[in-house]
C-alpha cells in the first residue's frame, strides 16, 4: 500500500500535513542534512498549489459550492498557519506570505529553481512538481522572466476543472 496523498485537495489538513512532511523528505540529503532553501521553496509551492486549486474551483463549470464572495484564500492561509508550525516547527515563520516575498527578493529561491535535482528529488519523494509550478510560484520577477510567467499564469487562469 503505497498510496500518495492528493496534493490539490483544497482545505484538507491531513493532505497538507502529509505534503509538508514529504517536502521535508525531498529537501533532505542522504546524510540527513536539510537544505533549507529547498524546503522553503517546497513550502511556497504547497501554498501556490492551494491557490491554483482555488483557481480551478472558481473556473469550473460547476460553481455551486464556491461563491466568488467566499474568501478561500484567507481560509487557506489560516489552515496553513495552523498546520505548518505543527508539522515543521522551525519553519513556522513561513506561514506568512511576507517571508516568501523577502526570500524571493533576496534570491534564495533561484538556487533550487535552477537545480534540476530539485524537481527530481521532489518527484522521487512523491511530490508532483513541474517546471510550470516553479515558474508560477516564483512570479513575474522570478528567474524565468515575465513573459514565461505570464504564459503559465494565463494557463492557470484559463484551466477548467474536470
Amino acid at each position: 500500500m503505497n498510496e500518495k496523498p492528493e496534493m490539490s485537495s483544497g482545505l484538507d489538513e491531513a493532505a497538507l500535513a502529509a505534503r509538508l512532511k514529504i517536502a521535508e523528505l525531498a529537501s533532505t540529503d542522504e546524510y540527513g542534512v536539510v537544505n533549507h532553501s529547498w524546503l522553503v521553496l517546497h513550502i511556497w509551492l504547497a501554498q501556490c498549489d492551494m491557490v491554483r486549486s482555488d483557481q480551478l474551483r472558481r473556473n469550473s463549470k460547476d460553481m455551486k459550492s464556491v461563491k466568488p464572495s467566499d474568501s478561500l484564500l484567507s481560509r487557506y492561509r489560516r489552515l496553513f498557519s495552523q498546520v505548518l508550525p505543527a508539522v515543521l516547527p522551525l519553519m513556522h515563520e513561513f506561514s506568512d506570505p511576507e517571508m516568501f516575498r523577502i526570500w524571493r527578493e533576496a534570491g534564495y529561491f533561484e538556487e533550487p529553481a535552477d537545480d534540476p535535482q530539485f524537481i527530481d528529488c521532489a518527484l522521487s519523494a512523491g511530490l508532483p512538481i513541474s517546471a510550470e509550478d516553479l515558474i508560477y510560484a516564483l512570479g513575474s520577477d522570478g528567474p524565468y522572466g515575465k513573459d514565461v510567467f505570464l504564459t503559465v499564469a494565463k494557463q492557470v487562469h484559463s484551466t477548467r476543472a474536470h
